[in-house]
């Protein structure tokens, strides 16, 4: 009889002591910090194209990559700013007909060269002015070629040119600037009294249309 009280206290004692165990087992593990997985931080996308908006005049085209335009954040007397035209800008340029003084909205952004690239042009207003094309003679005639200094830019479409040979009096001479060279004009880099050689149509009525101009060295 003693000898199963015995046995029974100690299976008691044994159940006791499994019992805290289990509890302190699990207290520990309540304590313990959860493993985070996958805790991973938003990436920012620091490849994301930043595309500026700006509008401004149309001038002019300068080749078959780029274009000039008056922004309308800076003074008119202020040199135009020059855009690069995207490739898929650039296979459908000519679509758009843009005339020089016509308001345009452009999308661009830098390239890693710094230049302004467009991808996207929107024609915001058609310019009052009906540029007309270059009249030309009713007896068509041949060009011809001369040479003198040039004096400057009357405007956006015509120079003026000291013609050699003749007296300085009556030297002075306006000359209207065809498309081709009024788009590249700026090129030349032209300065007062520069020596210069001239292509041009005469005409009938009218300033002659230089269609070809040559920066002499001295």
């Amino acid at each position: 009889m003693k000898f199963c009280l015995k046995l029974v206290w100690v299976l008691v004692i044994l159940l006791v002591t499994t019992g805290c165990n289990n509890g302190s087992s699990t207290s520990d593990n309540n304590n313990q910090t959860p493993t985070v997985i996958n805790d991973q931080q938003p990436i920012s996308n620091s490849n994301q194209t930043n595309i500026k908006t700006e509008t401004g005049r149309y001038n002019g085209q300068i080749d078959a990559n780029s274009i000039e335009v008056n922004s309308s954040n800076v003074p008119e007397e202020i040199t135009p700013e020059v855009y690069r035209l995207s490739e898929s800008l650039k296979a459908t340029f000519d679509t758009f007909k843009l005339n020089s003084g016509d308001t345009v909205k452009l999308n661009y952004k830098l390239n890693e060269a710094g230049q302004k690239v467009i991808e996207e042009l929107t024609i915001l207003n058609r310019s009052s002015q009906n540029p007309q094309p270059p009249s030309t003679p009713k007896n068509p005639t041949q060009t011809k070629n001369d040479t003198g200094r040039y004096v400057g830019q009357i405007d956006n479409n015509s120079i003026e040119i000291l013609i050699s040979g003749v007296p300085e009096e009556l030297s002075a001479k306006a000359f209207k600037l065809s498309d081709s060279v009024k788009a590249n004009f700026h090129t030349y880099a032209l300065q007062k009294n520069d020596q210069v050689k001239i292509t041009f149509i005469p005409q009938n009525e009218g300033q002659p249309i230089i269609t070809k101009i040559e920066k002499l060295d001295v």
